[in-house]
């Protein structure tokens, strides 16, 4: 027998049950309907249970990664702080040239075979080729000049080829076809493989100590003749290494031309010099960027003036004496 107090206790319980169970979005009541809305009293279930293990789990996940991150951040600071010390220096030179000399090793070995063309020197390529000037940029420039819609093509040497088809064949000179370039019809193609080539020799044609002779002696010449100009800057060039100087003097003839043609292609000295000036001399130490703009205006300057006034030096070049060597 119950007792009126238990009666009550067990409808009250009974009623909180049912609001809980009817409560829920989706889910049937006692009475066998679907409940829309959600009950505001709150769940007691095992769903709750659940959904609070769950949330527990999230934090727990969260605050993991947050220790993770604060971990590498504190990792990548220390190892900054160890690049900037002397020893985190002198440990990180250590690699590298480990890395270098074992590279050199494999070199020896002939297990590694270095590009032989593309990312060399030109007394090197030269030297392979058994010519003065290496065959792929006297060829380049042989294939522009004999052909006069390549030579009057607007912006020659200032747009950009095709950078997947030039890469394509730069692969086929490395492996021997250079009868590949003869098949070119586009003259930016055949422009960005020279710029290609001359921008990733090891060291630049006009070294940059060469330049910055050149750069001094033409700042005379406001208050000199040209003429002793001339023979200053005739006199440096030929101190360069005959590789050097015999395909620079190739370089600075076919510029020469198509300046000639610049009505037709709009490609002055001044143009041309813009563009290929970063490409034929560069500084191989460091610069400091408050000086870069002052560099490039003199260095722009300097083959300017080599593209123009080199019918000049052609013909000093042959009254000339055996160069020096370096």
């Amino acid at each position: 027998m119950f007792t009126k107090q238990k009666q009550e206790k067990l409808v009250k319980h009974l009623t909180t049950c049912e609001h809980s169970e009817s409560g829920r979005k989706g889910d049937t009541n006692l009475h066998g309907k679907q409940n829309p809305v959600q009950s505001p009293f709150p769940r007691k279930d095992k769903c709750a249970e659940v959904e609070m293990k769950e949330h527990k789990t999230k934090e727990t996940k969260k605050t993991a990664m947050n220790e993770v991150e604060k971990n590498k951040a504190t990792t990548g600071s220390k190892l900054v702080k160890t690049a900037g010390c002397k020893k985190g220096r002198e440990k990180i030179s250590a690699i590298f040239q480990t890395r270098k000399e074992s590279l050199e090793k494999l070199i020896k070995r002939g297990i590694f075979k270095p590009n032989r063309v593309f990312g060399s020197t030109i007394p090197s390529i030269a030297k392979s080729d058994g010519t003065s000037v290496p065959v792929v940029l006297s060829s380049i420039i042989s294939l522009i000049s004999t052909n006069p819609t390549f030579m009057s093509t607007e912006g020659l040497y200032r747009q950009n080829g095709n950078l997947a088809t030039i890469q394509s064949l730069r692969f086929e000179i490395e492996n021997g076809q250079q009868a590949k370039l003869e098949t070119v019809t586009n003259v930016h193609i055949l422009t960005g493989l020279a710029k290609l080539f001359l921008r990733e020799l090891k060291e630049p044609l006009i070294s940059w100590s060469t330049l910055e002779k050149l750069v001094l002696a033409l700042q005379d010449i406001g208050q000199t003749e040209v003429e002793k100009v001339m023979i200053k800057v005739e006199n440096i060039l030929s101190i360069m290494h005959q590789s050097n100087k015999s395909s620079l003097y190739a370089v600075l003839e076919h510029l020469s031309t198509v300046a000639d043609l610049s009505n037709e292609n709009n490609m002055t000295a001044e143009n041309l010099a813009i563009v290929l000036g970063p490409t034929l001399t560069w500084s191989q130490g460091a610069v400091k960027r408050d000086t870069i703009a002052t560099i490039m205006v003199r260095q722009n300057n300097v083959i300017e003036f080599l593209i123009t006034k080199y019918p000049k030096l052609k013909l000093m070049k042959q009254k000339e004496s055996p160069p020096i060597k370096d």
